[in-house]
């Protein structure tokens, strides 16, 4: 008798583990409110026609602002300055930014404060005055 009671109880429990491998998936059905497509299909071509059109601000991130001058010349100065910078490092973008009466230089496009810090970390002794900023920054790098 307790042969039978364990033949039966092995079988039973091998019988539930094989159930598992003969499952037979079906397709999931999702019912939503049409709605939900018209809104994806519009959101989808409005940053299609910002990408195309570049007519986003950027996504968060942060620059290091390397220098600012006023007064007489002092685009002629800035441009200066990204022209040296450039041929030091030209992998990494900069940009001229003007807000009266300073013309502004900062460069990079990074993502994190850290990359931001660890790239100011390489370029402190050339420009002992540069410090990182929180900014837009292009969002052409981060895709993909």
């Amino acid at each position: 008798m307790r042969k039978y009671l364990i033949v039966l109880i092995v079988l039973m429990s091998s019988s539930s583990l094989l159930a598992q491998e003969f499952y037979i998936e079906k397709p999931v059905k999702i019912f939503q409110d049409s709605r939900i497509d018209s809104l994806l299909s519009l959101h989808q071509k409005i940053n299609e026609f910002n990408l195309a059109n570049e007519q986003h601000d950027g996504i968060d991130g942060f620059r290091v602002h390397l220098y600012f001058e006023s007064g007489n010349d002092s685009k002629a100065k800035t441009m200066n300055v990204r022209d040296q910078f450039s041929r030091r490092y030209p992998l990494v973008e900069a940009y001229i930014i003007y807000s009266s009466p300073y013309y502004r230089l900062r460069v990079g496009d990074f993502r994190t404060e850290i990359e931001a810090e660890r790239f100011l970390q390489r370029i402190i002794r050339r420009y002992p005055a540069a410090y990182v900023v929180s900014t837009k920054i292009r969002f052409q790098n981060w895709i993909n």
